[in-house]
């Protein structure tokens, strides 16, 4: 199923909550694209890392450092310690 691009809206927070319809618009064709209804608002609350903590969880954490020689040095592209890349 192919993807077709209709309209868009651009609204803030206070017309959202005002709205019961937004006004669509093709920017490509500057055409009236129809209209989208609002009929739920749901604010959703997500927790912060402090949140969890102060919550009960428990966190472990654990690191390793790996001194073998045989990988290679950092500074070479195929070296499995090298710097430049995702390590």
């Amino acid at each position: 199923m192919q993807n077709i691009y209709l309209g868009s809206a651009q609204t803030n927070l206070n017309e959202l909550l005002n709205a019961k319809s937004l006004p669509l618009r093709n920017n490509q064709t500057k055409a009236n694209a129809g209209t989208m209804n609002v009929e739920l608002i749901k604010f959703v609350e997500k927790p912060s890392f402090i949140d969890y903590l102060r919550s009960g969880w428990q966190i472990n954490l654990h690191v390793a450092i790996d001194f073998t020689a045989s990988n290679g040095e950092p500074t070479i592209p195929s070296s499995l310690h090298f710097l430049g890349g995702p390590n």
